[in-house]
C-alpha cells in the first residue's frame, strides 16, 4: 500500500507538472522571462522610469520578477484548482488511485515548481547575465554579487510566490468559482505583502522581505543580495504559513463533495 501511495503521487505530481514542460511550459517561460527583463531594460537604458527610486539595477530584477511572479502564481493556478472542480476531473482523479491528500499537495508542489522556475529563476539568472555588460556600456556598473547570494534570493521570493499557489490551492477548495478565488488572492496579495508601517508585527509579514513603498532604500532581499541579512522571522513565517494553507486545503478537499 505504502508503494502504491508513492508512486501514484509521483505519477500525479508528473501529470501536474506537464503544462510547465513542452511547447506550452516554454510560451510561459518566454513570456514571463520576457515581461521582467523587458521593463528592467527599458529602466536601464532609457529615461523611462516605473515610479520610484532605484538604488541598483538588481534591486528593479526582485522587484519586477517578483510583481510578475506573484500575479502569474494567482492565474496560472486558480485555473486548474477551480476548473477541475467545476469539470469534474477532481472528482475523476480522486476516484483512482490518487488520494485526496495527494491531490492537494501535488497542485502546491508541481505549480509552485512550475512558478519558481519559469517565472523566477530563470528571468532572474537572465538579468543576472546581461545586466553587467549593458551598465558597463553606460558607463555605470556596480559590481556584480556573488552568484550564490543572487540565488538565495530567487529562493526566498520562490518561497512567497510558493504561498501565493498554496493560498490559492486552499481558496480552490472552499470556493467553487474562480473569479471569487483570484479576487480574495489579489486583495490578500495587497494586505500580507505590503508592510504597514508603524506597527511592529508588519515585520513578520512575506511583505518585509520585498517591500513596494520604500521610497529611497534597497527591500530586504536585494539588500541581502548586497551583503545584507534577511529577516529571518518573515522566511520561517512565510514557509509556516504554506504549511498551514496546504494543511487546510487538505482538511476541507477531504470533506468536500465533489
Amino acid at each position: 500500500m505504502a508503494r502504491e501511495r508513492r508512486s501514484s503521487f509521483g505519477g500525479y505530481l508528473w501529470e501536474e507538472a506537464l503544462p510547465w514542460l513542452g511547447w506550452r511550459g516554454l510560451l510561459r517561460l518566454l513570456v514571463w522571462t520576457g515581461l521582467a527583463n523587458g521593463i528592467v531594460y527599458l529602466s536601464v537604458v532609457t529615461d523611462w522610469d516605473p515610479g520610484w527610486i532605484t538604488l541598483g539595477s538588481l534591486d528593479e530584477v526582485i522587484d519586477w520578477v517578483w510583481l510578475f511572479a506573484a500575479l502569474g502564481a494567482i492565474v496560472v493556478t486558480a485555473g486548474p484548482v477551480v476548473g477541475e472542480r467545476r469539470r469534474g476531473t477532481a472528482a475523476w482523479v480522486v476516484s483512482q488511485p490518487v488520494s485526496r491528500p495527494t491531490y492537494v499537495i501535488g497542485k502546491v508542489v508541481a505549480h509552485g515548481l512550475g512558478v519558481a522556475v519559469t517565472m523566477v529563476f530563470v528571468p532572474g539568472l537572465v538579468a543576472y547575465a546581461w545586466l553587467p555588460e549593458v551598465e558597463s556600456a553606460r558607463g555605470f556598473a556596480p559590481p556584480l554579487p556573488p552568484l550564490g547570494r543572487f540565488l538565495a534570493a530567487l529562493g526566498v521570493v520562490a518561497l512567497v510566490t510558493t504561498l501565493l499557489v498554496a493560498l490559492v490551492v486552499m481558496l480552490g477548495t472552499l470556493l467553487p468559482r474562480r473569479g471569487p478565488v483570484t479576487g480574495i488572492a489579489a486583495i490578500l496579495l495587497i494586505f500580507l505583502f505590503v508592510p504597514i508601517s508603524g506597527f511592529g508585527w508588519s515585520k513578520f509579514l512575506p511583505g518585509s522581505l520585498i517591500d513596494w513603498q520604500r521610497p529611497t532604500k534597497l527591500s530586504a532581499v536585494a539588500d541581502y543580495i548586497f551583503g545584507g541579512t534577511l529577516p529571518g522571522e518573515a522566511v520561517v513565517v512565510t514557509a509556516a504559513a504554506i504549511v498551514v494553507c496546504t494543511a487546510i486545503a487538505v482538511v476541507r478537499f477531504r470533506r468536500v463533495e465533489l
